[in-house]
């Protein structure tokens, strides 16, 4: 349990860091540099200010990897669960064929 709370906690706070940069890559890519004071350290600042007012598509935009993998968790389980497999049809009874 110990491990898996560092683990979501690493993956947040990574999440919170990369996802400003790679927001500003891509941005610089392909519509130009970004026209806020400082460049990087101005969008990082805004992203942040705006999370912290509580905005929905700020918060959005640094936890969308871990939301990510959350998904990706909850389907990987729903795939090993009885309900996943009586839906696709794996527990009806196979026919026994006749010598």
């Amino acid at each position: 349990m110990r491990h898996r709370i560092y683990r979501i906690g690493t993956l947040l706070s990574l999440s919170a860091l990369v996802v400003p940069v790679l927001i500003y890559v891509a941005g610089r890519a392909l519509v130009g540099p970004y026209e806020g004071p400082l460049g990087l350290l101005g969008l990082i600042g805004h992203l942040y200010s705006d999370a912290s007012l509580g905005q929905v598509s700020a918060w959005f935009l640094l936890l969308s990897p871990a939301l990510i993998l959350l998904v990706w968790y909850w389907v990987a389980h729903l795939g090993r669960t009885r309900l996943f497999h009586r839906l696709r049809g794996d527990d009806l009874p196979q026919r026994r064929e006749s010598p």
